[in-house]
């Protein structure tokens, strides 16, 4: 959805055309083992919870606490744009909350 705008916004637009199909297929792969593990770490935390709304609660909490304030510092040290922020921490914020309904559905 906000593909283009964050190529664009982080310099991807032009480097992606390069990027060889072995190199795309070691990011995909990379990036579910982060998830599964992101998804992992989050199930610990949500064991206990048994209520929906606690659980995204959670997610939130742990999303605003932890990538929201780390990732503002590419805002505040390296100069990126606020709307690349808000793409960025959107999605962590989005695969958090889809991650912790599937956790808490289970």
């Amino acid at each position: 959805m906000f593909g283009n705008a964050w190529a664009r916004l982080s310099g991807m637009d032009k480097k992606i055309k390069k990027v060889s199909k072995s190199s795309m297929n070691l990011a995909y792969g990379g990036t579910l083992v982060t998830t599964l593990l992101t998804a992992f770490v989050l199930s610990l935390f949500l064991e206990k919870i048994t209520l929906f709304g606690e659980g995204l609660f959670l997610a939130f909490a742990i999303w605003f606490g932890f990538y929201a304030t780390s990732q503002l510092g590419m805002v505040l040290w390296e100069q990126k744009s606020f709307k690349l922020f808000l793409i960025n921490s959107g999605h962590s914020l989005v695969a958090l909350l889809v991650m912790a309904a599937v956790i808490i559905a289970v």
